[in-house]
């Protein structure tokens, strides 16, 4: 499955958590959790669909996802919404959401050459930095 067909997946998922947690002062680090994980396993379900994968490898394979994350970023972000800076930073959970297992998966197979015990340190990484921009987000609103 390509980069942006998850992206636009997680982001749909995580505007759909304050629909249904609603939003209490305190609620906001619970939604974005959840919305975390519901962008996870937006990516799961999708990829459990017979889809095609890119055709390109290496340095060309990064270029093209860096700029497709970049689109699908203004892309997202343009979308006007009620609530708009709350929305949005539900719409970047949502996508790095759905990045994560992929970006795991390439850090297994390609960074760390398939030594599957680094992966825990990269998920632990992955969890402090996902910590830290729901601090903010929790913050800045």
């Amino acid at each position: 499955m390509t980069a942006p067909v998850h992206y636009a997946a997680g982001a749909l998922s995580a505007l759909l958590v304050p629909k249904f947690i609603t939003n209490k002062p305190n609620n906001l680090v619970i939604q974005s959790i959840v919305a975390l994980g519901l962008s996870i396993l937006s990516h799961v379900i999708l990829d459990l669909f017979e889809h095609s994968h890119y055709r390109v490898n290496g340095p060309t394979l990064m270029t093209v996802l860096v700029l497709e994350t970049m689109v699908m970023a203004v892309i997202l972000l343009s979308i006007p919404t009620k609530e708009s800076f709350t929305a949005k930073g539900f719409i970047l959970i949502g996508m790095f959401g759905a990045a994560i297992p992929d970006v795991a998966h390439i850090a297994i197979l390609h960074v760390f050459h398939g030594k599957i015990a680094f992966i825990y340190l990269n998920n632990f990484a992955q969890f402090i930095l996902s910590w830290l921009f729901l601090i903010g987000v929790y913050k800045i609103k």
